[in-house]
């Protein structure tokens, strides 16, 4: 009995290390953990750098600064959590849960997020280079001064989002759902995203073209 108590406290205690520790083999193993529970949690600057935690519970946790960077964490809720610079680039984040998450200034380069839910998540300056957000879900989202090059937002729903200062040369709004999201003249790479023009336009309004339009 006491052998098995002394396993599960190993496994959560190596999750609450901090981010200066190394991240052994025996660690990224002990990090192979389906459903863990660490929603509401105090665990700033802590290191889960590849870590697999599908479907783990981080809602309402405080992870500002953590690493998680090439992990697997596909499914998992981040809901309500304070992930302000945040690492997550290269992350497998597929239908995972961000919904009115702090997400400010956090790297989320070359990530995938397919199907995931950022409704309402604050991104300012979010690093989103080359990610990948098919069907994503960013209604509401905030997006201002976040950088887009290259990522693929296909099919994503962006209503209402705020994508003023962003970065978004190169990156791909195919069939994206734009309604009454909002853009102006600090907005970078406008002008090669015709598919973003006009997003709240009346449908009685007269179609302007893309060059002449007076942003907002």
């Amino acid at each position: 009995m006491h052998r098995y108590r002394f396993v599960g406290y190993l496994v959560i205690s190596t999750l609450l290390l901090p981010a200066c520790a190394p991240v052994s083999h025996q660690r990224r193993t002990a990090l192979r953990k389906y459903g863990a529970d660490l929603s509401d949690r105090v665990l700033p600057a802590t290191n889960y750098a590849g870590a697999q935690l599908t479907a783990a519970d981080f809602q309402g946790a405080n992870l500002a600064g953590a690493n998680f960077s090439q992990g697997s964490l596909k499914s998992a809720l981040f809901s309500n959590a304070i992930l302000a610079s945040a690492h997550f680039d290269g992350c497998d984040l597929r239908a995972s849960s961000f919904r009115s998450a702090d997400l400010r200034f956090a790297n989320l380069s070359k990530t995938n997020l397919e199907r995931a839910d950022l409704e309402s998540a604050d991104l300012y300056q979010a690093i989103l280079r080359k990610s990948y957000l098919q069907g994503a879900v960013l209604i509401g989202a905030s997006l201002q001064g976040a950088d887009l090059r290259g990522a693929d937002l296909t099919g994503a729903v962006l209503r209402g989002a705020d994508l003023r200062g962003a970065l978004v040369a190169g990156a791909v709004f195919t069939g994206a759902d734009t309604l009454g999201a909002v853009v102006d003249g600090t907005t970078v790479g406008l002008a090669e995203q015709p598919a973003l023009w006009p997003l709240s336009r009346p449908s009685d309004a007269p179609v302007v073209p893309v060059h002449e339009v007076a942003v907002r």
